[in-house]
């Protein structure tokens, strides 16, 4: 475990120490029927956490920042889990525990909200919030991907241009659903984004036909650029925002603006936290 997630593990299990008041009050301002069941709760500290059966949901928020300027663009919601005894719990195992598919949407859509929740109050009004969206999600929503959330947005007058839709890198795996779902996310306004593990996956041609607005790419070996450099190219001359995932070192931040990447992620950038400060990395 990184120490930045072992010190947030701390932090969720500090406030759910029994010995103090867990919180002041659940969530007031945010009663949507898509997030019934599950309690949105607002800490003494201001921060708002979840609800999921006996978990208890945390943000941290990454950013991300252009490779040239190194000006925020916006930041990447992860999701941070403790038990009921303040164990922490790896994310997925909590969507391991959506038992059939309309659980799943709610824990999927009480998540971005959730990191919705912590973001906007403290971001800058030109920042953009990045949330994953769970790949089962995709397939068990037929049509009108997005628009739940937009009207969830609503309620905390935030306008869907200010979210970026991160799709994993299984949803190239259906060509027609891919497409679908990101016209359907762009349509209402949302920025969407894919994310690409590797370079030898024959279905990445799919990206070009699917248009989305940023493709989020594991920073390459540098013994891979012979590979990597020529697809790089091709996506950048189709207009698409290159993401560097993964930047944990000086050198890699600066592999990564060599090879021509417009934004970067990672721990050299900025550590997942709670609160975000600052304007450059």
């Amino acid at each position: 475990m990184h120490k930045d997630d072992a010190e947030m593990n701390t932090q969720i299990q500090q406030e759910n120490n029994p010995a103090e008041p867990p919180h002041v009050a659940p969530l007031g301002h945010l009663n949507h029927p898509a997030l019934a069941g599950f309690p949105l709760t607002t800490l003494a500290s201001g921060r708002v956490v979840g609800e999921f059966f006996n978990a208890r949901l945390a943000s941290v928020f990454q950013p991300i920042v252009d490779a040239g300027t190194s000006a925020t663009l916006g930041h990447h919601g992860y999701l941070r889990v403790a038990s009921a005894d303040g164990d922490a719990l790896a994310p997925w195992s909590v969507f391991a525990q959506a038992a059939d598919n309309h659980t799943l949407v709610k824990l999927d859509r009480l998540t971005r909200s959730l990191h919705a929740l912590n973001y906007f109050h403290q971001a800058p009004a030109t920042h953009k919030l990045f949330v994953n969206i769970e790949h089962r999600l995709l397939t068990t929503v037929a049509n009108e991907h997005g628009l739940v959330f937009e009207s969830i947005l609503q309620q905390l007058d935030i306008k869907p241009e200010r979210v970026v839709i991160s799709l994993p890198n299984e949803a190239l795996s259906n060509a027609a659903l891919l497409v679908r779902s990101i016209l359907s996310y762009r349509n209402r306004g949302y920025g969407v984004m894919i994310h690409v593990k590797g370079f030898g996956d024959p279905a990445l041609g799919r990206l070009f036909l699917a248009e989305p607005h940023y493709v989020q790419i594991d920073l390459p070996a540098s013994d891979n650029l012979a590979l990597v450099e020529p697809f790089i190219r091709n996506l950048k001359r189709a207009g698409y925002q290159l993401v560097a995932r993964k930047v944990e070192t000086p050198a890699q931040r600066k592999l990564a603006r060599d090879l021509g990447f417009d934004l970067l992620q990672g721990y050299a950038i900025g550590h997942p936290q709670v609160s975000i400060t600052g304007g450059t990395a």
